[in-house]
């Protein structure tokens, strides 16, 4: 049974709790993930790109149910790809909170392959309320397509073949100064070695309850994307957890709502998943929200307002100005 401090948290792999619970479980905490780092209109012409973009995309899933918005913002001279310069994050930071006054703005600290570590540091210094905090390298091979002249600053087709080289050094300072700035981290966990990272940043003092543990399901370093091995992360989650999922393209739907079902929230949008289902692209990343809110709300969960999922977090109550 909950031996937690947190009337929402409990042992998820519990069956005896999910009976208990299964009909009155937490509101759902939405978080939309606008855009992403590594790819842009060409897949997708409603993947937003400038700030001004960000925010009016920000704004129109805020308004579908959104509470969280993950943000990589982007580089102006290569407006496809994530940026190194952290005042192109304070400024997008800006534009979507003079927009969503309340709503928890999350940047990523895991960037792009040309990104450097001390740009993942100074991410921080654009005062985000979260940031994703990696708990391991991630390394990839895939086709990234042709951006025509239709675009800003086109590119032809390329293979990616990259590596974000994440080592307990980095990981340790990235925690260290989340800490300090007050940043709530979302642990993003892809397997379940990940949770001797994550634990070690716990004995160490440098994560604080309540935890928030987010499944990234799909990458090609993570554990298959299927419901099994979402349920077995969960027998390892540490107390005092609460969890998202996170299913990348096809993964996304089935994964979110076996989230929703097992009393944790989720991570939707054009970062993830550029289909509405098989063959119809996503309009928005409104459209996105309002389908899995559509799916929470059917199967009896509430959705959880900005100053709900504060309190959930442990995030301030009075949303960061900027």
């Amino acid at each position: 049974m909950n031996t937690g401090k947190w009337d929402f948290i409990w042992d998820y792999d519990d069956n005896y709790e999910w009976i208990e619970r299964c009909h009155k479980l937490p509101p759902l905490i939405v978080t939309c993930a606008v855009d992403g780092g590594i790819q842009g209109k060409e897949v997708n012409p409603a993947i937003p790109e400038t700030p001004e973009e960000i925010a009016a995309s920000a704004y129109d899933a805020y308004n579908a149910g959104a509470s969280i918005v993950h943000i990589h913002a982007r580089d102006r001279n290569k407006q496809w790809m994530n940026t190194n310069d952290w005042k192109d994050f304070y400024a997008t930071n800006l534009a979507v909170r003079n927009k969503c006054k309340d709503i928890i703005i999350n940047n990523s600290t895991g960037g792009g392959y040309d990104t450097t570590m001390e740009a993942r540091l100074e991410v921080l210094d654009a005062k985000p309320e979260m940031a994703s905090l990696n708990m391991g390298p991630s390394m990839e091979k895939f086709i990234l397509r042709e951006r025509g002249p239709e675009f800003v600053h086109p590119h032809p087709e390329m293979e990616i073949d990259g590596i974000i080289p994440f080592t307990h050094g980095i990981i340790e300072q990235l925690a260290e100064k989340m800490l300090k700035n007050n940043v709530k981290p979302e642990v993003e966990v892809s397997h379940p070695g990940h949770y001797m990272v994550m634990n070690h940043l716990i004995d160490m003092g440098l994560l604080k309850e309540p935890y928030y543990t987010q499944f990234v399901m799909g990458v090609q370093t993570s554990s298959y994307a299927t419901p099994i091995n979402v349920i077995e992360m969960l027998k390892e989650l540490p107390k005092n957890s609460t969890f998202c999922v996170c299913g990348l393209g096809k993964y996304e739907w089935a994964l979110t709502t076996l989230s929703i079902i097992m009393g944790g929230h989720v991570r939707v949008g054009l970062e993830d998943n550029i289909y509405l289902k098989r063959g119809v692209k996503l309009s928005s990343n409104a459209e996105a929200v309002e389908k899995i809110v559509r799916i929470a709300r059917e199967l009896g969960r509430e959705i959880a307002t900005p100053a709900q999922a504060r309190e959930m977090l442990g995030i301030s109550a009075t949303p960061t100005s900027y």
